[in-house]
């Protein structure tokens, strides 16, 4: 009887390893999950760093449009003054 008692203990025995290995296996489930929850978040800030580089090259682009602007100002009032100044030499004619 002592016999069967203590198969009884081994195969609880066994019972509680199998709990702990599947407790162990959650853990490490959790962690997995945890590592991913990691990934995603640095997933979320490289499209958070993508989009400020995107925002930033719209900048970029805005900003050199407005120098093409400026530029085509200064060439517009250039041509003004230069037709001023023909006009100018026309009537002196």
């Amino acid at each position: 009887m002592e016999s069967t008692r203590l198969d009884i203990l081994i195969t609880e025995s066994i019972r509680l390893d199998i709990s702990i290995t599947e407790s162990i296996r959650l853990d490490i489930l959790i962690t997995e999950s945890i590592r991913l929850d990691i990934l995603i978040t640095e997933s979320i800030r490289l499209d958070i760093l993508i989009t400020e580089s995107i925002r930033l090259d719209i900048l970029i682009t805005e900003s050199i449009r407005l120098d093409i602007l400026i530029t085509e100002s200064i060439r517009l009032d250039m041509l003004i003054k230069e037709s001023i100044r023909l006009d100018m030499l026309i009537k002196e004619c």
